[in-house]
C-alpha cells in the first residue's frame, strides 16, 4: 500500500514525462463514433447540498459567471501525449477541457516554468514539461471553450514552493544583481505574455510567482544560497507586474502565498509590496497540511479583505481526496502525497475541517475512518466534493471570488506514475467522478433556524444564581433552579449538524460552580436538552479558593469538610487582594461575623488563628468569610491536630 510523501516527491516521481507523440489528440464530435470501456465504473449522482450564503449579495456573487470556479490544468497537454483518457459522467471519450466545462468550470490555471528542459529542472521538467509554448496550446483550446485563463508564472526552471524559491539556470548569473534579474523577470514575463497574446490566448489574470511565502530566488539552480530574501519581493514584483500591464493593462495581477501561521506569512508578503502592483491575492489552502482549519481561514480572507477591500482574494490551490487506492499495472509504484496519517494526512484534515469537543463528537457531515488509533476523514467521492463545496461556501462568505482546484488532472499513465491520483477529480481509469458537479453548484441564502434549548441542572441545589452561555440567547433560570432554558440558531453552515451549549453557572458570589455533562447536542428545529451536575469538590488540607466578597456573609466550608478531625488550632488566611477600597476581611459561623482577621507581614495580607478548643468547634459548623462587595482575595484554611 502507497505511504505518504512530501510535496517535494510530486516533482520527481509524478510527472517524469517521456513525450510520445508531436500532435494534440482528437476527439470523436460524435458520442456514438466512440468505443466505450466495458470496464468503467459507474456512479450515482452526489446529493451535495448548496452553498449557503450569508447575504443576499453574496448569493449575487457566487451565482455570477464573474464567480472563479477553476481547474488547474497544467499536466494536461503531457497527459495527453503519455497515453490519458478521459472519460465523461456519460462513459463517453472527450477532450479533458470539455468534461470540465460541462461540469460548471469556467477558469483553467496553466503552470509555466521557464526552462524545464534545464539540467536544474530534473526529473520534473527534462521533458519540456509546463513551458509557455505547451500553456500556449491549453489556453488557445480553453479560450475556445469560452473559459479563462490564469497563468502561473514559477520563476524557476521546476517547482516553486515555500520551501524551494531556485532560480531558472540562466539567471544564476544574476544571482547577486538583483536590478538585472528584477529586468530578465520584466523581459521573460513580457516575452511570455506575447506569445500567448499573438496566439489570441491572452490570459485573464496572471500569476507572479508560486507560494512565495518566504521570497524569491533563494538559492541558484543547483541549490546553493544567493542574497536574495523576502525584503527583496518589492522589486521583482513590481517589474512583473509592470510586464503583464505592458501586454495588456486589463490582465489581473494575483500575488499568491500560503495560507499558513494563521495567515501570518501573506501578511508579512503583502505589507512589504505597493497594493498598485496588483488587483489578486491568491491562497494555497489544503486541509490536511498546516493551512489551518476553516474558521482560520475564513478569518485570514476576512482580514486582507479589511486590509485591502479594493482587491480580490481567490483560493489559488485546494484539493483533497477521494480514494486510498492507487493505479496497479501502469508502472506507477509512486507513493500517494495524501494518505490516513504523515506530512499530508487525513488524521490532520479530520482537525481542520470537523468540529469536536471531544473525540467521540464528530460531525454526521463527513465520513470518519480509524486508522491506526487515528480518527481521519474519509477518502471518498462525497467527502471530496464535501470538503470542496466547505472551501467554496467559507471563503465566499468571507469575500473571496473563487477556487482553482489543484491536481484535478493527475491521473496516472503508464509512462507517468502520479503521486496526486487520489486527489484528482477522475478516477483511476480516467473517469470523472460525480464530486467534480460541486463547481456547479449554485447558492441560496441561509435560512435562520431557531432551536428551544433545556439545560437540566442537577445536584446544584439552591447554590445557583445565573447561567450563561456564550453562544446562545438571553437563559431564563427557574424559580425552583433545576433548570434553565434559552434558544440557539444555525445558518446550517458547514458541517453544523452539531451545536456546542457553553455554559456557565455562578453562584451568588460571582463564583463559577464548576460541572460534568456533555455539551453537544444535535440541532433540531423541534428542540433539545443537555444535563449539567455539579462537579463534587474534593476537600484537603490546606485548602485555598479564590473568593469574590459580597459584602456579606458566604459560606466558604460546610461541616462535612471538618468530618472526623481533632482540630487544635484553625488558620484561615486572605491574600493577594484585589479592592477597589480598604482590604478588610472577617471570618464567622451562623451566618454572622465573629472575628476580624489581622495583618499579616509574612503573606502580605490578613490572618486569625483560633486555638480556643470550644470557638473552634462553632467555626466547624461552617466557615463564612466577609470582605468588601466585590473585592476579591485568595483565602487559604488550615489546621493542626493533636
Amino acid at each position: 500500500m502507497k505511504k505518504t510523501l512530501t510535496k517535494i516527491a510530486l516533482g520527481l516521481l509524478c510527472l517524469a514525462l517521456v513525450f510520445t507523440s508531436c500532435n494534440p489528440p482528437s476527439y470523436s464530435k460524435a458520442m456514438e463514433d466512440v468505443k466505450t470501456p466495458v470496464n468503467l465504473t459507474n456512479y450515482e449522482p452526489l446529493d451535495i447540498k448548496p452553498i449557503q450564503a450569508d447575504s443576499n449579495e453574496i448569493v449575487s456573487a457566487v451565482n455570477s459567471s464573474e464567480y472563479i470556479r477553476g481547474f488547474d490544468a497544467s499536466a494536461l497537454y503531457a497527459l495527453e501525449r503519455n497515453g490519458a483518457i478521459f472519460y465523461d459522467s456519460d462513459n463517453s471519450e472527450k477532450d479533458m477541457l470539455t468534461i470540465l466545462k460541462n461540469h460548471g468550470v469556467n477558469w483553467i490555471r496553466l503552470r509555466v516554468w521557464n526552462n524545464p528542459y534545464s539540467q536544474a529542472a530534473g526529473t520534473a521538467g527534462n521533458t519540456g514539461f509546463c513551458d509557455i509554448k505547451k500553456a500556449k496550446e491549453i489556453s488557445v483550446r480553453a479560450k475556445a471553450l469560452g473559459m479563462k485563463v490564469l497563468i502561473d508564472f514559477h520563476y524557476s526552471d521546476t517547482w516553486a514552493d515555500p520551501v524551494k524559491q531556485n532560480l531558472p539556470a540562466a539567471w544564476d548569473k544574476y544571482a547577486n544583481d538583483a536590478d538585472a534579474l528584477a529586468d530578465a523577470v520584466y523581459d521573460f514575463t513580457k516575452r511570455s505574455l506575447t506569445i500567448l497574446k499573438e496566439a489570441g490566448a491572452t490570459p485573464d489574470m496572471v500569476q507572479i510567482g508560486n507560494e512565495i511565502d518566504s521570497g524569491m530566488f533563494l538559492k541558484k539552480s543547483d541549490g546553493t544560497t544567493v542574497a536574495f530574501n523576502k525584503s527583496d519581493l518589492p522589486i521583482f514584483l513590481a517589474k512583473a507586474s509592470a510586464a503583464v500591464k505592458d501586454v495588456d493593462s486589463n490582465i489581473k495581477v494575483m500575488i499568491h502565498t500560503t495560507s499558513r501561521n494563521s495567515g501570518n506569512n501573506a501578511k508579512d508578503v503583502l505589507d512589504l509590496l505597493d497594493s498598485s502592483i496588483y488587483d489578486v491575492i491568491g491562497l494555497s489552502y489544503y486541509p490536511f497540511y498546516d493551512h489551518g482549519n476553516l474558521e482560520t481561514l475564513s478569518e485570514i480572507i476576512k482580514g486582507i479583505k479589511t486590509a485591502l477591500p479594493e482587491k480580490d482574494v481567490v483560493i489559488a490551490e485546494t484539493s483533497f481526496a477521494w480514494t486510498v487506492d492507487w493505479v496497479q499495472g501502469k508502472n506507477d509504484d509512486t507513493n500517494n502525497i495524501l494518505y490516513y496519517t504523515g506530512e499530508a494526512s487525513l488524521a490532520t484534515a479530520k482537525d481542520s475541517l470537523v468540529p469536536y469537543s471531544s473525540e467521540d463528537t464528530l460531525s454526521s457531515s463527513l465520513e470518519i475512518v480509524e486508522y491506526e488509533n487515528n480518527k481521519c476523514v474519509a477518502a471518498t467521492v462525497d467527502n471530496q466534493a464535501e470538503v470542496i463545496r466547505a472551501i467554496m461556501e467559507v471563503s465566499a462568505n468571507a469575500g473571496a471570488k473563487g477556487i482553482f482546484y489543484w491536481g484535478g488532472e493527475l491521473v496516472s499513465t503508464t509512462t507517468i506514475p502520479s503521486s496526486w491520483e487520489n486527489q484528482a477529480l477522475f478516477d483511476l481509469d480516467g473517469k470523472v467522478l460525480p464530486s467534480i458537479d460541486v463547481f456547479g453548484l449554485r447558492v441560496n441564502l441561509k435560512q435562520e433556524k431557531i432551536m428551544p434549548v433545556t439545560i437540566i441542572l442537577e445536584g446544584f441545589e439552591e447554590e445557583v444564581a445565573s447561567v450563561t452561555v456564550v453562544n446562545g440567547s438571553e437563559v431564563t433560570l427557574s424559580e425552583d433552579k433545576t433548570q434553565a432554558t434559552l434558544t440557539v440558531s444555525s445558518n446550517d453552515a458547514n458541517f453544523s449538524e452539531w451545536i456546542e451549549i457553553l455554559a456557565v453557572v455562578k453562584d451568588a458570589a460571582g463564583n463559577e460552580i464548576e460541572y460534568t455533562g456533555d455539551t453537544w447536542i444535535v440541532f433540531k428545529e423541534s428542540g433539545a436538552e443537555i444535563t449539567l451536575t455539579k462537579k463534587e469538590e474534593v476537600i484537603t488540607f490546606p485548602y485555598t479558593k479564590e473568593v469574590t466578597f459580597t459584602g456579606g456573609y458566604d459560606l466558604f466550608l460546610d461541616e462535612s469538610a471538618f468530618e472526623g478531625l481533632n482540630i487544635t488550632s484553625l488558620t484561615v488566611q486572605a491574600s493577594n487582594f484585589n479592592y477597589s477600597g480598604n482590604w478588610w476581611a472577617c471570618i464567622g459561623y451562623d451566618g454572622e461575623w465573629k472575628a476580624d482577621l489581622s495583618w499579616d507581614d509574612s503573606i502580605n495580607g490578613y490572618s486569625i488563628t483560633i486555638t480556643d478548643a470550644s470557638e473552634i468547634q462553632k467555626y466547624l459548623t461552617g466557615l463564612y468569610v466577609s470582605g468588601e462587595a466585590n473585592g476579591k482575595a485568595t483565602v487559604t484554611v488550615s489546621y493542626t491536630t493533636e
